[in-house]
């Protein structure tokens, strides 16, 4: 498909495209988001990139850093009332639509519950998978509800309904990648939604699906609270005191569930407060593995990940670090394990990957296939590979100068990552480069080599600022 790069079509694609990335946890809360970042990822100047910020600065996506004195933007952080706020007004929205299912003919509902039910039983089934893909989770969630409201709702509704929808998004995915005791609850509300609109009862589908949300946004807070005191719980630095000066009111109250909180059996339960003693001894654990990690004493470091996780095995962090101790101690089918485990668990909170960086679901899946290619298995690692791609890795063409993946190279699914670099022989014996779509002709005289563009004009010849750098050789 082409892409429409006019100016007045390019604001829109980015702000689409950074506002997705806030959505899915790729631009994590707090996070700085710089003007000129912007214009280098997307390729585009720094116009469309000005004005996609400010879009997403008026929508609530980006926020002012108030502890500087310039103008800086970061992500918006997550606070637990305004998913009270935001499931009051999308279940409104949904109970408006909803009202109008009687008007519908019976062959009309019976086409219109027939879909909700298929795209429920998708639903249900990326919930039980595992590993368990939070990409599958959200959008088969996200379709489940547009589809309904789309199908009922008059064009105003729809429209009212389209400016708040992302918003709600944002805290649903990161709600589908924290949740322990999965949506079979959601899943449940959803049915009986589709049996009110089987039966063309509009009353009832609308008390069915505002009650939906309203529950929901119990699970939800509850759930982003513990992201939230996650956060504020990490020790501070300059780079994000600022962000997390904002979730230290929450901290007080849930902290203890940071690393020792068992997850609730039921969906809406709270959790029990644990001892104070228990955790300082948790908390002391955690403290000790991070300093044996950092010492790079990594027997002891095992053992002490280890022990963390023993506390909590649902601490996404502790199989993260638990992976990279081992991948740094030689042990690629170990770290293999916990890597797994850790995506099982759906990686970290979208909040702690702005913090400890590099382990968002899809960098982690690439270090996978890295273990499965330097081991040999090259099945497993395309694998892999191809699963790091389709959660968002960023920078693909990483996978080009990576040579633990040279016998990936030629694999049709990734050759387009490849390195395109290779000498050839050219006129007069002397060797080309043809180095990422440019061919050049290298020349050896003097004490370093430089090369001329594919005219073949001798060396000499070039103006210095013609000259290719020795690098590229």
């Amino acid at each position: 498909m082409a892409v429409d790069s006019s100016h007045g079509e390019l604001p829109l694609r980015t702000y689409v495209a950074l506002r997705d990335l806030i959505i899915r946890g790729r631009l994590a809360p707090g996070a700085r988001v710089r003007e000129s970042d912007v214009s280098e990822r997307f390729g585009i100047s720094r116009t469309p990139a000005r004005e996609a910020l400010m879009r997403l600065k008026q929508e609530g996506f980006v926020v002012e850093d108030p502890n500087s004195a310039k103008t800086r933007l970061r992500v918006a952080p997550l606070a637990t009332d305004d998913v009270f706020e935001l499931w009051s007004l999308i279940g409104s929205i949904e109970g408006q639509a909803l009202a109008r299912v009687d008007r519908r003919s019976s062959a009309q509902r019976a086409r219109l519950a027939n879909a909700l039910a298929g795209i429920n039983s998708r639903l249900i089934a990326a919930d039980a998978a595992r590993p368990r893909v939070a990409d599958l989770v959200f959008d088969s969630q996200k379709e489940f509800h547009e589809h309904m409201v789309h199908a009922l709702a008059g064009p105003r509704t729809r429209l009212l309904y389209d400016i708040i929808r992302p918003h709600v998004e944002r805290y649903e995915w990161a709600h589908s990648t924290r949740m322990t005791a999965g949506l079979r609850t959601s899943t449940h509300e959803h049915e009986e939604v589709i049996e009110r609109i089987r039966q063309g009862d509009g009353a009832a589908a609308r008390i069915a699906i505002e009650a939906h949300w309203s529950k929901a946004a119990k699970r939800t807070a509850h759930v982003i609270g513990l992201i939230i005191d996650e956060a504020a719980a990490q020790p501070l630095t300059g780079a994000r005191r600022g962000a997390a000066a904002a979730m230290m009111r929450r901290a007080a109250t849930l902290t203890v569930f940071l690393f020792c909180g068992a997850p609730a059996t039921e969906a809406t339960a709270q959790p029990d407060v644990q001892p104070r003693s228990a955790v300082v001894e948790t908390e002391t654990l955690v403290q000790r593995a991070d300093s044996l990690t950092r010492l790079e004493r990594w027997p002891e470091a095992r053992d002490a990940w280890r022990r963390v996780l023993a506390a909590n095995p649902h601490l996404a962090r502790g199989w993260y670090m638990l992976g990279t101790v081992e991948r740094n101690s030689g042990n690629r089918a170990s770290a293999i394990g916990a890597f797994a485990k850790y995506l099982e668990q759906g990686g970290a909170p979208p909040i702690e990957r702005a913090f400890f960086g590099g382990n968002a679901p899809a960098d982690v899946a690439y270090a996978v296939a890295g273990l499965h290619a330097a081991a040999g298995h090259q099945d497993s690692a395309a694998h892999w590979l191809q699963h790091s791609l389709e959660l968002g890795l960023r920078n693909p063409f990483r996978i080009g100068r990576d040579s633990t993946l040279r016998g990936l190279w030629t694999d049709p699914r990734f050759a387009r990552f490849a390195p395109r670099g290779r000498r050839a022989a050219s006129k007069g014996g002397r060797p080309t480069l043809l180095f990422f779509g440019m061919r050049f002709a290298a020349s050896t005289q003097g004490p370093m080599r430089t090369c001329a563009r594919s005219r073949q004009l001798p060396t000499a010849s070039l103006p210095i600022s013609h000259r290719c750098p020795r690098e590229l050789l």
